[in-house]
């Protein structure tokens, strides 16, 4: 497998320097608020109509990615394949990990900060006449269109932020439909069974749109079979793997297929949005996982179990969510010491973050280790990073960034 994202205009600079990104980042919450999901499409509907054209809804060939896990490694290998076909495309994916520029690249390169401040400060200027300003998403949405526009890009491979129906890239007709899982995971929004889960997810799909899956329960099958019906589309589900990395490229390589007869899969070794990353002149090796939610983290510690892959340590931490899925999380965690039998709980003042006294009594019982970001010494050997995206770049920041001119 190989552990790589888009490539940087500066690899040297993770994405250029800590305080430019800080920059960015105020500018884009100043304008826009933090980050938070917004159910309704009509600001962003609005502004892509003045940026793109009357016609924005059809002005692309769509990939739209969805699902809960697995849907950025999707995104990303086709990406990947696009890349190798010689395709100009781009892809948009969140969140980030380290830089908010991750998110946005072209061909395989991520823009650069400037690049995307300028873009947002077109975008934002567009809302000026309008009541209401676009969200965080989707004034990062709305850039990467804007400078798809500006390179003559027409593919566009995109990896849906939060459901389906209401997210902002589902203002775009897809040519390609993906769902890649269903599992509980933003339950407040989307609510906690998994029919209600799926309902908000199929809102990508379109009459005539083929949709790949690898849903794999029978009365989730059924309510696909049904909705396809109902809508007119064509389902194509992945064959079922014990690996959950092989069932993400089989969905990889059947949109490839259907994308273009004469598209081949070349090259096909899985990149994932997981790290394996070192910091300058030190031997330590860390292993970044987004894995937030039970399913999730199973099939992950799984997949370590059956390559006999183990870690020094495992620091984790979650963005908050309910109780009973964060106690299955540390749990599985405690049970598998065949991965390591040493874990970390990070505490960070990020506002997406878990109650620490959510999780008081399993880090008791589990004998596990807490301590804050900024008092977290330098780890020797292999530590295996899980749990939020938002979360693992703070890590990264303490850890990299420790002691460089920023």
């Amino acid at each position: 497998m190989e552990y790589l994202y888009p490539q940087t205009k500066d690899q040297d600079g993770f994405f250029g320097t800590l305080s430019s990104e800080n920059t960015l980042l105020q500018f884009l919450q100043d304008r826009c608020g933090k980050e938070n999901f917004r159910p309704r499409l009509d600001i962003v509907e609005t502004l892509a109509a003045k940026i793109i054209g009357i016609d924005y809804k059809d002005a692309f060939k769509v990939f739209t990615i969805g699902g809960t896990n697995g849907k950025g490694e999707v995104a990303l290998n086709v990406s990947h394949q696009l890349t190798l076909n010689n395709v100009d495309h781009g892809l948009l994916m969140s969140p980030h990990v380290f830089s908010i520029c991750e998110r946005l690249s072209f061909n395989g390169v991520c823009i650069d900060h400037e690049e995307l401040y300028e873009s947002l400060k077109y975008v934002l200027k567009q809302s000026d006449d309008i009541s209401e300003t676009p969200s965080f998403y989707e004034a990062l949405f709305l850039s990467f269109l804007y400078l798809a526009k500006k390179k003559n890009i027409d593919t566009l491979v995109l990896e849906v932020g939060l459901g389906g129906k209401f997210d902002a890239v589902n203002i775009l007709n897809p040519s390609y439909s993906a769902i890649v899982s269903i599992s509980r995971d933003h339950c407040e929004i989307l609510g906690n069974r998994l029919e209600e889960i799926l309902s908000e997810k199929l809102g990508i799909c379109r009459a005539g749109v083929p949709l790949v899956t690898g849903v794999h329960l029978n009365y989730l099958k059924q309510q696909i079979n049904d909705y396809a019906e109902k809508e007119q589309f064509q389902v194509f589900y992945s064959e079922p793997r014990d690996d959950y990395k092989q069932s993400n490229l089989e969905i990889v390589k059947k949109l490839i297929e259907l994308s273009a007869h004469n598209f081949h899969c070349k090259s096909f070794t899985s990149r994932s949005r997981g790290q394996q990353l070192s910091p300058r002149d030190r031997a330590e090796v860390f292993w970044t996982f987004g894995s937030h939610n039970p399913n999730g983290l199973e099939e992950l510690l799984n997949s370590f179990r059956n390559s006999n892959q183990k870690f020094d340590r495992i620091c984790f931490s979650f963005s908050d969510r309910n109780e009973e899925d964060l106690q299955v999380m540390l749990k599985l965690l405690h049970i598998y010491p065949c991965v390591s039998k040493q874990l970390i709980f990070l505490i960070d003042d990020h506002f997406k973050k878990v109650c620490k006294d959510k999780l008081k009594v399993q880090i008791q019982q589990y004998n596990i280790k807490q301590t804050e970001f900024k008092n977290l010494p330098i780890l020797e050997g292999n530590t295996l990073v899980i749990g939020s995206y938002y979360l693992i770049g703070e890590l990264f920041k303490t850890q990299f960034l420790r002691g460089e001119n920023v």
